[in-house]
């Protein structure tokens, strides 16, 4: 019984960790309130943490809300929302569009889904293929 606590809190420290990048975001988000320019520079900041920089750094436009909706159970990016999201920073959005972008980034930053590569506990090494002649 002792082990299986031992491990039990063991991963909900990996756990707590892992999501330290959530809770910076989220705190981040509080503090700027509305301003949807940076909004916009948090959510790239907090998926950038999240995935691999080559699947996100180069996305722009309706690729990037495509991708936001893609990795969370919901299509918060769509319609105003998103268009909001998308020219925050060259613009000043109306009041409501910043309510509306802010509720959409919390809820993605809390509820996006990561999915990492599983490890072989006894991590083996690679096998690797050799040229044959």
């Amino acid at each position: 019984m002792l082990l299986l606590l031992l491990f039990f809190t063991w991963r909900q420290i990996q756990i707590y960790r892992a999501n330290a990048y959530r809770r910076a975001a989220l705190a981040e988000l509080q503090r700027v309130q509305d301003d949807p320019a940076q909004i916009a520079e948090i959510l790239r900041r907090t998926a950038l943490a999240a995935y691999p920089r080559n699947k996100v750094a180069a996305l722009t436009g309706e690729d990037w809300l495509s991708f936001l909706n893609a990795h969370y159970p919901g299509d918060g990016f769509t319609g105003e929302v998103g268009r909001t999201l998308l020219q925050s920073p060259y613009q000043k959005a109306a009041p409501a569009q910043s309510d509306a972008l802010a509720a959409a980034a919390r809820d993605w930053i809390r509820r996006h889904k990561v999915v990492q590569p599983r490890r072989h506990w006894l991590r083996f090494p690679a096998k690797t293929a050799e040229a044959t002649p």
